[in-house]
């Protein structure tokens, strides 16, 4: 997680991509969390939902948020604070009896 600037660093880039190549946005820009492990090193997805995918480009890739259940907090704020909110997620789970696949 302490690694998250370099995430936070590529945003203008990731979101303005599909702008750039005449694609609309359909959602909200989101991080997708693979695995978190808040002592190691964690497998985090930063994207834009659009309607159609332009071609994938150097390391900026297209791809499917599969279906499911997701937890999906919003945090407004400084990236170095996600710590709390991804704490605050995980209790949320375990109080609702959830587990993580």
């Amino acid at each position: 997680m302490d690694g998250f600037a370099v995430i936070a660093d590529r945003l203008p880039e990731i979101f303005g991509r599909p702008a750039s190549h005449g694609t609309a946005e359909a959602g909200s820009p989101y991080f997708r969390f693979h695995t978190v492990d808040m002592a190691g090193e964690s497998d985090v997805e930063a994207g834009v939902p659009v309607l159609s995918g332009p071609a994938p480009e150097g390391d900026i890739a297209v791809g499917i948020l599969p279906a499911g259940r997701y937890g999906t907090p919003t945090h407004s704020g400084h990236p170095d604070k996600l710590f709390g909110a991804i704490t605050r997620l995980r209790e949320w789970a375990a109080e609702q009896g959830l587990e993580w696949t």
